[in-house]
């Protein structure tokens, strides 16, 4: 008794996940799905691996076909900043199919978008509902399967599958397919995290590699980038001050890529010419519905940076009631999205920048006074390229040595003329203003030597100039001798046309030959 009970007690393993007084097509149809929850078991695993987004859509289109008995499948996804969407995959059971587009039904794509809800039409061809759809009533398609692709309320796309025999699809193929696709959800996600990480470290190349695009010499120079390479491994909040064009989102980014936060988001947001409603949904994000154009909801920067760095340049120019926002994110690290209710929390490091004189701003109400005290815990001042005169010859052979590469060109050099007005222009672009000049003059000389020619025209005005050459730096020269200088180099760098120089130096003919003649000038005329 005890060996036949033995001998049984294998057999009646084998079949405990069975059910018993089950029919033979009732087993079958358990053991399938059986089969189809350990094929969903690989997928979460699977596609979760997939770091390339590509190889991640073929890797779920491959599982999809071979799950349900459909002929194309096409997967959609949003055209990120946009609400707009793309394929961004297509197949067909067809090899080489050319016509797969026509079966792309926008009628189910938009409805599924709308309502947020998967879609299945058994006979799409006598379904009431596609009676004005293009695909469907010219097309020989018959059953239609859609699904969202949504990870917890955000929908990153659409999945579309179709076949050309009725009644193809089932209710339970419908069910499958969404629990794919909301962990295919996960898998998409962290992809294009990876696509956006992987861009941000090309930039933090790009970055690194002009990290001595802080070019200088200056002690002013060296005492700020030696303060920001303490502040990089810290997580303090910094305020960075500084003119138009003096660099303030590279130290930005030099504080990012420099610390712990280096493999995490770097977000920039610039907080000028745009409306309090717009900034605050760049900012915070928004909920569909939460105002007129909010048709979708929107994931804002301070989410985008998740634990990484968002730096806010220009933030003086950002409204009162926005501030008051921003100020709670500073305080209470956790903000909500425009129309939404959830709390949520955030651990981005906060930088910020500003041209505007904050201190008079704030006794003028037009900036928060809290605010102002919480953005300056620590508080970076990038110096003026007029401030560090002596770094101009550095920065321009740096610019001459950049556009050369990418020009594909030997690089030029640079007449005693022309850095005399490049180093006597006060430069109220700053070193933006420089790159910009040196790249116009590269773009314009013929040869291997830029000219005062090769310039623009406001290097040339006396009324921008403080200094005229390197030598003269460490002293002061009389407005005459400026005025003079300027005027012979202004004469020499057009052969001496006097009413196109006249003309650029902003003066009347007969002023500008008065001039010429009180300094002497056609005695430096070329015979």
């Amino acid at each position: 008794m005890t060996e036949s009970l033995e001998k049984k007690k294998p057999y009646q393993e084998e079949r405990t996940f069975l059910p018993e007084n089950l029919t033979q097509e009732e087993s079958a149809g358990l053991l399938n799905d059986h089969q189809k929850l350990l094929i969903m078991y690989g997928v979460m695993n699977s596609l979760g691996s997939y770091l390339d987004l590509d190889k991640l859509l073929n890797e779920l289109m491959s599982v999809l076909f071979g799950l349900v008995p459909a002929d194309h499948g096409f997967i959609f996804l949003f055209n990120e900043p946009s609400t707009k969407t793309y394929v961004a995959l297509r197949r067909s059971r067809t090899p080489k199919d050319e016509k797969i587009d026509q079966f792309i039904s926008h009628t189910v794509l938009h409805h599924v978008l709308k309502s947020q809800k998967p879609f299945l039409s058994i006979d799409a061809t006598h379904d009431v509902r596609f009676q004005k759809s293009r695909s469907v009533q010219k097309g020989p398609i018959h059953s239609i399967l859609c699904v969202p692709l949504k990870k917890k309320e955000a929908t990153l796309g659409v999945i579309q599958l179709d076949t050309l025999t009725q009644g193809s699809f089932s209710k339970d193929d419908l069910v499958l397919v969404g629990a794919i696709a909301n962990q295919a959800a996960v898998g998409i996600e962290n992809a294009k995290l990876h696509a956006h990480l992987q861009k941000e470290n090309q930039r933090l190349r790009q970055t690194l590699g002009q990290s001595e695009r802080f070019v200088g010499d200056a002690s002013s120079v060296r005492e700020l980038l030696g303060l920001v390479e303490r502040l990089a491994q810290a997580d303090s909040t910094v305020l960075i001050r500084g003119e138009s064009g003096t660099g303030k989102e590279i130290i930005a980014r030099l504080l990012h890529y420099g610390g712990s936060r280096k493999n995490r988001p770097f977000i920039s947001l610039n907080c000028a010419n745009l409306s309090e409603t717009l900034l605050e949904s760049e900012l915070f994000g928004h909920e569909r519905g939460a105002f007129t154009d909010a048709h979708e909801r929107k994931i804002g920067k301070f989410e985008q940076a998740e634990s990484g760095t968002i730096f806010l340049d220009e933030i003086g120019e950002m409204a009162l009631n926005t501030q008051a926002k921003l100020l709670r994110v500073l305080q209470e690290r956790e903000f909500q999205r425009i129309g939404g209710n959830e709390t949520i929390h955030t651990k981005a490091r906060i930088l910020a920048s500003t041209n505007k004189n904050l201190e008079e701003a704030t006794k003028k109400g037009m900036f928060r006074e809290d605010l102002y005290y919480r953005l300056k815990v620590i508080e970076l001042r990038l110096p003026a390229l007029r401030e560090r005169r002596k770094d101009i010859p550095l920065l321009i052979d740096f610019f001459i040595q950049q556009f050369s590469q990418e020009l594909g060109r030997a690089a030029p050099k640079i007449s005693a003329e022309a850095m005399g007005l490049l180093l006597a222009y006060n430069w109220p672009g700053n070193i933006r203003e420089l790159r910009n000049a040196i790249e116009r003059g590269m773009v314009l000389a013929p040869g291997n030597e830029i000219k005062t020619e090769h310039l623009p025209m406001d290097l040339l005005r006396p009324s921008d100039a403080t200094i005229v050459s390197e030598e003269s730096v460490s002293r002061p020269m009389p407005l005459e001798e400026i005025e003079r200088d300027h005027i012979l180099k202004a004469l020499e760098a057009y052969s001496w046309n006097k009413r196109r120089v006249a003309s650029l130096l902003g003066i009347s003919r007969p002023r500008l030959d008065r001039k010429i003649e009180t300094y002497h000038l056609n005695r430096y005329r070329a015979a």
